[in-house]
């Protein structure tokens, strides 16, 4: 999902640590264990693929923004229209609100609507 004008995931998640003024463990520390340090250093530096939903959530909600705002920092597109951009943050607030299994259940679900067996039965 990288494009060349995006900001990596990992540069925007530390850029918000740090307008925090926290380290990786303070970080850690705020989430209450959640965000291990180890992990959000892999994270920030790119050497781990997305991260998952569950601890972009998490993410969210330890540094105070909003999981729409974080997720229009990591994937902004100049190229939507306001009926996207509704229809995208409807989907994102109901993701937020899911349990990471349901989150998982919801992806694959997705995936394989979009499949040729899944897009046949759209048809």
């Amino acid at each position: 999902m990288e494009k060349t004008n995006q900001p990596a995931i990992g540069e925007v998640l530390k850029r918000l640590r740090l307008e925090r003024g926290w380290s990786l463990r303070e970080l850690e520390r705020q989430s209450d264990g959640s965000l291990r340090s180890g992990h959000m250093s892999q994270i920030e530096a790119g050497k781990v693929g997305e991260p998952s939903l569950s601890v972009l959530r998490e993410f969210a909600k330890t540094v105070g923004v909003e999981f729409q705002t974080l997720m229009g920092l990591l994937y902004p597109d100049d190229r939507q229209d306001s009926a996207d951009e509704e229809q995208q943050a409807m989907v994102l607030a109901y993701f937020s609100h899911l349990t990471p299994a349901q989150t998982t259940a919801a992806l694959n679900y997705l995936k394989w609507m979009t499949t040729a067996a899944g897009a046949a039965g759209w048809s």
